[in-house]
């Protein structure tokens, strides 16, 4: 019986969960509002009830439902559809997304704080060795990090690497994030990282 081949993204599940994530595997068929494949990895920020939820995801796949559904807007509107590429065109190297959320204290800011919020992103981003640390607005705080990656290559250890560092990064963001909604002063924080203090 023919068997067929693994996914990229089903490749790193297996290779995640020998390692002892815990991974959740979302395919490209099961929600008709999520079309391309998707790893939730899951970890626990320390002593606190919140759960970091790491997301994978293969930006080929998403690129190329953004254009079908652009095309599929174009048919309907009765416009000139646009050449696409389809999957088989897409290159064998894949660009991973990690994308975390952090689930940041729902506690109201002054005014004062949500002008200082671009500052404490910058100061913030100092503890963060690979990817970037960021806030919009609508979404709130996160870390992402891109990667390319080809499926079978000796880069799988360093998908494991890159997984472990974000959800630890995650976990010293969110002390550093809370004792700021506290009431913790900018320059307080900005003084104990130049100080080379990885928690407050």
């Amino acid at each position: 019986m023919q068997t067929s081949t693994p996914t990229a993204i089903q490749e790193l599940k297996g290779l995640l969960e020998h390692v002892g994530f815990a991974v959740s595997y979302i395919g490209n068929d099961e929600h008709p509002g999520h079309p391309y494949e998707e790893l939730l990895i899951l970890g626990s920020a320390p002593e606190q009830p919140r759960t970091l939820m790491l997301r994978l995801s293969l930006l080929n796949q998403v690129r190329a439902q953004v254009r079908t559904q652009v095309q599929n807007r174009d048919q309907e509107l009765e416009q000139p559809a646009q050449k696409l590429k389809g999957d088989e065109n897409l290159p064998e190297a894949q660009m991973l997304q990690f994308f975390l959320a952090l689930p940041v204290l729902k506690l109201p800011l002054k005014p004062k704080q949500i002008a200082e919020l671009p500052q404490l992103v910058l100061a913030l981003n100092a503890l963060v060795p690979v990817g970037q640390f960021g806030y919009v607005p609508r979404t709130g705080f996160y870390l992402r990090n891109t990667l390319l990656w080809q499926p079978g290559s000796l880069l799988s250890p360093v998908m494991v690497e890159m997984s472990e560092r974000l959800i630890w990064c995650a976990e010293q963001l969110l002390e550093w994030l809370d004792v700021y909604w506290q009431g913790e002063a900018l320059d307080v924080i900005q003084t104990k990282l130049s100080q080379g203090k990885t928690r407050p």
